[in-house]
C-alpha cells in the first residue's frame, strides 16, 4: 500500500485487511520504502494511494515496479486525470 497513512490509503488498508489481504505500508520514512520495495517481490497487489500522478504531477510515480514480478494488478487511486500511465 503507497501512501498507507493518508485518508485514501488508511481506507484501502483497512478494506484489504478485512478481506484478509497482509497489507504491507510503504512511505518514504517507512521501513518498506520507495527505495527498497523490491524486498515485496512476493506482493500480489500494489495500491497507489499517493498524489504522485495526479494533476498537475502527470506523468509522477512514486516507485517502479521492478523487481515485483509476482504482481497479478495494480490500482492507481487516483481521480485527475481520470487515465495515468
Amino acid at each position: 500500500m503507497l501512501g498507507a497513512t493518508g485518508g485514501a490509503g488508511t481506507t484501502a488498508s483497512m478494506v484489504l485487511g478485512d478481506l484478509g489481504a497482509a497489507v504491507v505500508p510503504v512511505g518514504r520514512t517507512s521501513e518498506v520504502n520507495y527505495g527498497n520495495i523490491a524486498q515485496q517481490s512476493d506482493a500480489a497487489l500494489l495500491v497507489n494511494c499517493t498524489p504522485a500522478g495526479m494533476f498537475p504531477h502527470c506523468p509522477d510515480a512514486p516507485c517502479t515496479l521492478e523487481g515485483l514480478d509476482a504482481l497479478e494488478g495494480a490500482i492507481d487511486i487516483v481521480y485527475n486525470p481520470a487515465r495515468t500511465g
